[in-house]
């Protein structure tokens, strides 16, 4: 016997296919480059979404004072100037063969002039600090990379206030691996290195990467300008980015921590700044965590949400065609352990996830604005929201996890499959596989809200969890679907609903109340379909208006909850009363200067009350009757 509704979807709607087809506590430890102390988080649990808050200093840069330092003193160098085809150079630690310039020991650098085949190397001793003062300089080299960092302590490429600088690479376009010695970015690093100072510095990445060290990368107060065909901007064990410009351009990842053998490393923490980042594969990517603690950011990745990759023929599921290196995937952000938004205002159009985690993901602020090919934000275990606005104008599904917790902030969601969707749930991804498909390892599966406001606009289920959903405080407004195959709320275990305001607007078919659990009032009306823009009021006997709503769409089932409904009362339900005041999304504040004509009146006389028939009472039940309508096999419910 089918248990539950999801199967009965699932299995009608892989019928008809086959038809039409022809049958966490974080722990310290040190990062080892002697300077940027970091805690490594524990692995979070999906069935424990009080651990979901991983705590953000678990990634720590530590910015030194040589780091941020602001202004030297060009005349305190060693001047080294390129012209054509020569470098001219007088000092200590110094040595220069034709047009290549071999740095052999710690001091400052103050490089200047142009050249198209000038080289500097950097061998300095292993407790070495390296200035390179870039003052105007031009480095077209075609024949290799412009800067190569062998060894020091740490490399400062300072760029002077007001100058404007250029390097770029040529050679071969085979990209050496990440494990080889072999230089292959136009700035390379086997040493520490910070790219700090107010002047321009243009990098071009023909052959392979932008800029890439093989250890830590700071990026402070530079306007820093990077065309990659690969990897624009890389940091192995991390990127750390404060007050700076950055417009990257690049095939591959734009900016990304690649260390996958330390879990102490691989992250990136934007601080503040400018970032305009557009990227064949994902914006920003992080092997553990990756940290928006404020600053304004672009970010277009894998040709933006117009190229989705739910659609067929972008690539081999979900990875984009191109020569060299490939990824896989074009996500806006992507964590692999947490993705934590604590601040700024973001924008992002990505052809996948536009905010992705393997792991946790917690929004604590910032503005976030999300148009995606597939999930608006995505995580693995525990999606927490706590604050924050929030507005996904366009995606597959729109907040997806293994427990999905708001708490907080001013969420917009939009979805052409469900708005909110726990452990996969009944979407359409679940039927055969597709493109950009998210993977769950647990079905212990939830959503919680206990604050905050959430307006969900879906073409499928409104808030679909695989498991429980629990409401005890906050705004939950959902416009629903109109296909009788999807419900504005659908769940398999328990609705417990004990507080806050709820609103669900959509079809009959399969719609679901509260469940047993509940101790706030709730009231279902299944009706006939009422048209888009129709003024539905919902008063009590002293004719008080409790709610004054409209819908985009035709809806023919209503859920509503709020401590306004009182058990003994009777209430009306009137539809076509003149409204008073602007619409916020569902809702007319102000209510109705008419109440207009009346539809059904009922009695509240227990904890949920059913008016009129069809939908199930709670997870499991009968199919919806003839008329009910199945999903299209053709259109992603």
């Amino acid at each position: 016997m089918l248990k539950n509704r999801k199967q009965i979807k699932k299995l009608v709607a892989v019928g008809l296919l086959a038809a039409l087809l022809g049958g966490c506590t974080p722990a310290t430890s040190p990062q080892g480059t002697g300077e940027t102390p970091v805690e490594t988080p524990g692995e979070s649990l999906v069935e424990s979404p009080g651990e979901a808050a991983l705590e953000a200093s678990a990634y720590l840069v530590e910015y030194t004072g040589k780091d941020l330092e602001d202004q030297y003193d060009p005349e305190e160098g060693v001047l080294v100037t390129f012209s054509a085809d020569q470098v001219t150079a007088q000092g200590e630690g110094i040595t220069v063969e034709g047009a290549t310039v071999n740095i052999t020991q710690g001091g400052l650098y103050v490089l200047t002039g142009s050249s198209a085949t000038g080289h500097v190397v950097v061998a300095a001793g292993e407790e070495d600090d390296v200035v390179l003062l870039l003052q105007n300089l031009t480095l077209e080299n075609t024949e290799g990379v412009p800067v190569n960092i062998q060894s020091a302590d740490k490399v400062i490429l300072h760029v002077l206030d007001g100058t404007s600088n250029t390097l770029s690479d040529g050679g071969s376009t085979e990209t050496a691996a990440e494990d080889s010695d072999a230089p292959n970015a136009a700035v390379y690093s086997k040493a520490d290195l910070t790219i700090n100072g107010t002047g321009k510095l243009v990098v071009e990445g023909s052959s392979s990467h932008g800029v890439f060290s093989k250890d830590d990368l700071k990026i402070i107060g530079t306007d820093l300008q990077v065309t990659a065909v690969h990897d624009g901007i890389k940091g192995k064990d991390l990127v750390g980015i404060k007050e700076a410009k950055l417009t990257v351009n690049a095939g591959d990842d734009a900016l990304v921590s690649s260390n996958e053998e330390d879990s102490t490393k691989g992250f990136v923490v934007v601080e503040s700044g400018v970032l305009n980042l557009t990227a064949g594969a994902d914006g920003i990517q992080a092997e553990t965590g990756l940290i928006i603690k404020n600053g304004e950011m672009t970010i277009t990745s894998g040709g933006g949400s117009a190229n989705a990759s739910t659609q067929a023929g972008w690539g081999a599921w979900g990875t984009p065609e191109a020569t060299g290196e490939t990824s896989d995937s074009a996500k806006g952000l992507k964590a692999k352990v947490l993705l934590q938004v604590d601040g700024g205002t973001l924008h992002i159009d990505s052809s996948d996830d536009s905010l992705h985690s393997n792991g946790d993901l917690v929004i604590n602020g910032g503005t976030v604005t999300i148009a995606s090919g597939d999930d608006g934000i995505h995580a693995d275990k525990n999606l927490t929201v706590n604050g924050g606005d929030i507005t996904i104008e366009k995606s597959y599904e729109g907040l997806e996890g293994g427990v999905v917790t708001v708490n907080g902030g001013n969420l917009h969601v939009g979805a052409s499959d469900d708005g909110v969707n726990t452990s996969g749930g009944n979407d359409g991804s679940s039927l055969g596989g597709r493109p950009g498909q998210n993977m769950f390892a647990s079905d212990g599966s939830s959503f919680t809200m206990t604050d905050g406001y959430l307006y969900v606009e879906a073409d499928g289920d409104g808030v679909d969890s695989n498991g429980s959903i629990a409401m005890s405080g906050g705004t939950l407004l959902v416009s629903g679907p109109t296909s009788n195959g999807n419900g504005a709320l659908d769940y398999n275990g328990d609705f417990t609903l004990t507080g806050g305001t709820l609103l669900a607007l959509g079809s009959s078919g399969m719609a679901q109340s509260a469940g047993s659990s509940s101790t706030q009032n709730t009231v279902m009306v299944n009706t006939e379909a009422l048209s888009p823009g129709t003024v539905v009021t919902l008063m009590n006997s002293s004719g008080e208006e409790l709610v004054t709503f409209t819908s985009p769409k035709t809806f023919s089932s209503l859920v509503y909850s709020s401590s306004l409904l009182k058990q003994g009362e009777t209430y009306t339900l009137s539809t076509g009363g003149t409204p008073a005041g602007t619409l916020q999304d569902l809702l007319y504040p102000q209510g109705t200067t008419s109440p207009g004509t009346e539809l059904l009146t009922f009695t509240q006389d227990e904890v949920l009350v059913t008016q009129g028939e069809g939908g199930m009472t709670g997870p499991g039940g009968a199919m919806p009757g003839p008329g009910g309508g199945m999903p299209n096999p053709g259109k992603r419910n």
